[in-house]
């Protein structure tokens, strides 16, 4: 059975970009844990076991793609949905996330809306 809450773990550096990202999905319902760096990024994932990940690239602690690929490479986390939110979107950086693993890729800035119906569907 699916929980009804579900647990957003947002993981980016940029504070304002957080708080955005946290009033948007808390004013849908979803519970929002927040990592503002790779390091908590995996602690958080581990401890919490979030319905699902928004991950940005450039980070302190390690950056994205290594976070990306540690929380793909754990048994506990490998199953759980990753977005990259990014302003760093370069071709090579989406082909290289998707062979990583990454479940979706998203420009900042971003859509509101389109950003709530990845996670809708990724978190069905």
């Amino acid at each position: 059975m699916d929980k009804l809450i579900k647990t957003v773990l947002v993981v980016d550096d940029d504070r304002d970009i957080v708080g955005l990202i946290t009033d948007l999905l808390s004013n849908k319902g979803y519970e929002v844990v927040v990592a503002y760096d790779a390091l908590q990024a995996i602690q958080f994932a581990h401890r919490e076991i979030p319905d699902i990940i928004i991950l940005d690239l450039v980070m302190p602690a390690g950056g994205g793609f290594t976070t990306l690929e540690r929380l793909k490479g754990s048994a506990m986390t490998s199953k759980i949905p990753i977005i990259i939110l990014t302003g760093k979107g370069s071709d090579t950086d989406r082909k290289r996330a998707l062979q990583l693993k990454a479940d979706d890729f998203i420009m900042k800035p971003f859509d509101a809306d389109m950003l709530i119906r990845r996670i809708k569907e990724l978190t069905r």
